[in-house]
């Protein structure tokens, strides 16, 4: 008798860890992202985003779309911190991180903290960096260098 509730127990058990990888798997939301390349690919959830940390040559990265507005960059890919600061809005966002400027816009959408959490810190380096060692130290660093669009150095 108690080797058939142990038996029991085990496969419902068993079954229903199935049924959740199963559903997990089947109904999974995913997002559409524009990779630099130009190609559409498919990619994880932004509640999945830490994930892509672990895959880093992956073409499921959702990196941002170049910006369209032109811009001071020199032939070295130097930018000056004005031409930064004019990268300011939620439709147009660059950040400066360790000396580098990164376009950022096409993950503001898809930032798990929201939107607002990152945009106010458009077109700044300084104050974008420092929000972003005091949120998240060093933990989400590959993160973000998978899910931005490098530009150049800072001038």
């Amino acid at each position: 008798m108690r080797k058939s509730i142990l038996f029991i127990t085990l496969a419902v058990i068993f079954v229903g860890i199935l049924f959740g990888v199963i559903s997990f798997i089947l109904f999974e939301p995913t997002q559409v992202y524009e990779t630099r390349e130009g190609s559409i690919t498919s990619a994880a959830s932004k509640e999945n985003v830490s994930s892509l940390a672990s895959s880093p040559n992956s073409t499921n990265v959702p990196p941002l779309t170049v910006s369209n507005a032109a811009s001071s960059v020199d032939s070295l890919n130097r930018i000056s911190m004005t031409d930064l600061a004019q990268h300011n809005s939620q439709t147009d966002c660059w950040v400066g991180y360790n000396g580098k400027a990164y376009d950022i816009t096409s993950f503001l959408p898809n930032h798990p903290g929201g939107t607002q959490a990152i945009a106010r810190n458009c077109g700044t380096s300084t104050q974008f960096q420092d929000a972003f060692m005091k949120k998240h130290g060093t933990s989400k660093a590959s993160i973000f260098m998978k899910v931005t669009v490098y530009k150049g150095e800072l001038a």
